[in-house]
């Protein structure tokens, strides 16, 4: 859950990877909520434009910066 991934980036300084069922709809609270980085796989490769909806989860992290 959300509060899961804040909690660990309160306790943790190494880098948390958020996995499983992002889409670039999802992944903005994981990048807010502590997220270092996000896998994503089906989250790209099943869209329209994998090149634009790659570029959409890149603008996620520099927004975040």
């Amino acid at each position: 859950t959300i509060e899961i991934l804040r909690q660990a980036r309160q306790q943790f300084d190494h880098p948390i990877v958020a996995i499983g069922g992002i889409i670039v709809e999802n992944a903005e609270v994981l990048i807010s909520s502590g997220a270092s980085a996000v896998a994503v796989i089906n989250g790209v490769f099943s869209a329209t434009d994998p090149y634009l909806n790659s570029q959409q989860f890149c603008a996620l992290f520099k927004k975040a910066e």
